[in-house]
Order: structure tokens, then C-alpha cells, then sequence
């Protein structure tokens, strides 16, 4: 059985400035979090790979990351890209368990990320996956 939960969480922020900062270099960050599990139990021994396409004039921007959950099975992957402007921009994110752990893979689709300059990111996109065959 397949099961996936995503979320979007909204974080109140007050006093930050989301103007671009002139003639330096600045980082705009999206975040994607989540629990990967299966058949209850947390999963560690799984690529998470998160890739989102930053729009742009010409082909948009990919930008990608990738991390290993922690014991409980969470896990965090932030991606980060210079001297754009915010904006929301379509995501995948990929579960692929290591050889010989009989765990199926898993892909997203359909997902967006907030991507900003604003720290923290007022928003976490979440992917709770199971991937119980």
C-alpha cells in the first residue's frame, strides 16, 4: 500500500524584507521536509532527492539536493540558488531506497517549494512517503 501526505506550512514572519538586495550575492532557500516509513516503521536506509525548476525567461533553473533521514525516519532538504528573485517553483522529490533493502522506489510529482530570500523560509514543503511494497 501506498501512502504519501504532503503539506504546506505557513510560518508568520514579521519585520523581514523579501526587496533584493543591491550589487550583492544572496542565497533564496526552499526547504522540503518529511518522515519516510514503511510498514510503520522509520526508514533510514533511502535517498531522499528533492529537485525543484526555478521559472525563468529561457529552460527554468534546476536546482537539486539530496539527504539520508535521520533514525526516526525525518528528514530535510534544502535548496538554495543565488541572485534570483522568490518564487514558487514546481518539485519532484525522489525516494530511492539502497540496493538490496527490498524497499520499491518512490517519485512526487505535482509538488511546488516556496523559494526566498527570506530567513527562515516562511514556508516547508512536507512529503510523509511509505514505502511498504
Amino acid at each position: 500500500m501506498r501512502s504519501v501526505a504532503v503539506a504546506t506550512s505557513l510560518l508568520l514572519v514579521v519585520g523581514c524584507a523579501t526587496e533584493l538586495p543591491s550589487g550583492n550575492i544572496f542565497i533564496v532557500r526552499g526547504v522540503v521536509a518529511g518522515t519516510v516509513t514503511a510498514a510503520g516503521a522509520p526508514v533510514t536506509v533511502v535517498t531522499v532527492i528533492a529537485t525543484a525548476q526555478y521559472p525563468s525567461s529561457g529552460p527554468p533553473l534546476v536546482i537539486t539536493d539530496s539527504t539520508r533521514p535521520d533514525n526516526a525516519g525525518h528528514y530535510l532538504v534544502s535548496l538554495a540558488v543565488q541572485n534570483v528573485p522568490d518564487a514558487r517553483a514546481p518539485l519532484d522529490v525522489r525516494f530511492r531506497p539502497d540496493a538490496g533493502s527490498g524497499l520499491p522506489t518512490r517519485d512526487t510529482t505535482g509538488l511546488q517549494v516556496l523559494l526566498t530570500i527570506v530567513k527562515p523560509p516562511p514556508e516547508t514543503t512536507y512529503v510523509d512517503m511509505s514505502l511498504s511494497p
